[in-house]
């Protein structure tokens, strides 16, 4: 399992964010948004094919047939993933044309991803997607026992996780193109509203009404959080060192686990769990009221070749 999770992380978003900014200078953000939506499918129906696989078979031809599957991947990414080439049919790029990796700071020096970290704009990026996770893994824990102790049935909750889920999917490929047409920023700002705004309904949602119209607004966030956080890192501060940050706001990211336990402590000593998202629909709102209006001084400038708002 080590080694299954670390193969995971090499060849994930990290590394999807570095090639898709290679590939695509362009239309960077459709082309994550398509990449998060298909990934998403994967999450969706692997699980379930994996189960009928183990029946049918055995738990061992399972695992069999996805080692066979990575390895015809690996052949296919030895054969087909290459460096993005000029027209001229050279190496990669070395004349003086700009593209979404050659982003300057302000003063015109070169930045390491060691200067970019500790820039006011990634430390709010970064908190985003932490409180993001931290909302989406919470939920996912206990949304059943929660809607339960509102008077709803287990099957509303699982209902409306997997609604949730669905429209989280059909947003992330939504969310690449918006990202390209309006501002990167203002999309991030609006996603965190929109989850802020889910999570306190399903705080109080009493009746299955509340139940789909908050897991419709929570997903739609979710789902649009995703894309647009990858989205404003590589148009400010350039595609290398946009996935080296994103990598770093993953680290971050993972004391989002504690989310559930906070959430168990409190309705542990007060009987709810609503206090908790009512905590994340706070920090979700000032995120993206400062995320809104923020301007950093020191943030990287993104090529001038390339038109997305930020």
């Amino acid at each position: 399992m080590c080694l299954a999770g670390a193969g995971f992380s090499l060849a994930g978003n990290v590394t999807a964010v570095w090639l898709i900014g290679e590939w695509f200078p362009e239309h960077t953000g459709r082309m994550i948004g398509l990449y998060l939506m298909l990934g998403g499918i994967g999450d969706i129906m692997g699980p379930s094919l994996s189960h009928y696989m183990m029946e049918w078979t055995n738990w061992r031809f399972n695992w069999m047939l996805l080692a066979v599957i990575c390895g015809v991947l690996i052949l296919v990414g030895g054969a087909f993933i290459t460096e993005r080439r000029d027209v001229s049919g050279g190496e990669a790029r070395t004349d003086n044309s700009r593209g979404p990796d050659d982003a300057k700071e302000v003063d015109g020096a070169i930045p390491s991803w060691r200067v970019a970290i500790g820039r006011p704009l990634f430390l709010i990026i970064a908190a985003a997607i932490t409180f993001n996770l931290a909302c989406v893994t919470t939920v996912h824990s206990i949304a059943v026992s929660h809607l339960k102790l509102l008077g709803l049935s287990p099957v509303v909750g699982a209902l409306g996780l997997s609604f949730m889920a669905f429209v989280s999917l059909a947003f992330k490929g939504l969310a690449g193109p918006l990202c390209e047409r309006f501002s990167s920023r203002h999309m991030l700002a609006l996603s965190m509203a929109l989850q802020a705004v889910g999570v306190v309904m399903f705080a109080v949602a009493t009746n299955p009404a509340l139940v789909l119209v908050s897991s419709l607004m929570f997903g739609a966030g979710w789902g649009i959080t995703v894309v647009a956080t990858m989205v404003l890192l590589v148009d400010c501060f350039g595609r290398v060192i946009g996935a080296q940050l994103l990598g770093a706001a993953h680290q971050i990211s993972s004391i989002a686990a504690f989310g559930p336990l906070a959430a168990g402590m409190a309705a542990d000593k007060i009987g709810s769990f609503a206090p908790v998202f009512f905590a994340f629909a706070v920090a979700l709102g000032v995120l993206a009221l400062i995320i809104q209006v923020l301007r950093d001084p020191g943030m990287l400038k993104p090529s001038q070749a390339f038109t997305r708002p930020v």
